[in-house]
């Protein structure tokens, strides 16, 4: 046959490695016209964002479990940058995101809770 799975895991990831280091995230949305530009951002702005991104380094991910989940094509790029700019691990960032939403969100806990109730009742 041909290259095993470790073989084709370790060229994919050189390859993706390569074309981030070529600047191949280039298709990446840019801003919108009526966002202010990057080197425009206030200080209380900057001072936001650099207090996000260190609360999202510090999140402690405490599980061993992982999950296969697919990401859509315009996010990757920026996922793939997160780690070489700005110094987030994705896993940080995804695990961080999940709990800020439920935080915003508390009804969709209430919600799933009902729903498996329910559920079992039916049975």
């Amino acid at each position: 046959m041909g290259e095993g799975i470790k073989s084709i895991t370790e060229r994919v990831r050189k390859e993706r490695e390569q074309s981030l280091v070529r600047g191949a995230g280039t298709d990446v949305e840019q801003p919108a016209p009526n966002s202010p530009p990057v080197d425009e951002i206030t200080e209380n702005g900057r001072a936001e964002l650099t207090d996000l991104i260190g609360q999202i380094t510090s999140a402690k991910v405490s599980g061993q479990t992982k999950m296969l989940i697919r990401f859509d094509d315009k996010h990757m790029p920026i996922l793939n940058m997160l780690q070489p700019a700005l110094k987030v691990n994705v896993v940080q960032f995804v695990n961080f995101s999940i709990e800020y939403f439920f935080e915003a969100h508390p009804e969709i806990k209430t919600l799933m809770k009902n729903a498996i109730k329910n559920s079992l009742k039916e049975i």
